[in-house]
């Protein structure tokens, strides 16, 4: 396995009355933080908010970053590299119905992930962080 180029990504923590919005690829057994890669000259704030737009037609706000984290992990045979930055995002259309929300990509599957569930949410130094972030908003 040899290592890829490093990939800048932007993911939103978004907190519905359901848990924290995640994402997969359909058939992978784990489960990220949505958003995707920041193309070249793209600000990560401004790739996140396309991100959205494009997965689950959806405008956010993005409240703040949170974290700027270095990720190594294996997939589809690959050693991969990424530097990902997190936010906490906004979205009143997504978190008001409640519901799991669709995405026109055919691909992806969406579910709202709690502490408890059974849901494996990946890069695992997100989830201290995300932790964090549903303990704020009890307060």
């Amino acid at each position: 396995m040899g290592l890829s180029n490093i990939r800048v990504r932007a993911a939103g923590v978004l907190i519905g009355s359901a848990g924290v919005l995640v994402q997969r690829k359909i058939g992978d057994d784990v489960w990220a933080l949505p958003g995707g890669g920041v193309n070249e000259g793209e600000s990560a704030a401004d790739a996140l908010q396309r991100e959205f737009c494009e997965e689950l037609v959806s405008d956010i706000d993005v409240v703040r970053r949170l974290d700027v984290l270095e990720n190594f992990f294996a997939y589809e045979g690959k050693i991969c590299h990424s530097v990902e930055f997190y936010f906490l995002v906004s979205c009143d259309a997504l978190v008001a119905s409640g519901e799991v929300p669709r995405s026109p990509e055919r691909d992806l599957e969406f579910a709202w992930w709690t502490p408890t569930s059974d849901l494996r949410l990946v890069p695992e130094p997100v989830v201290p962080l995300v932790l964090d972030v549903l303990r704020a908003s009890d307060a």
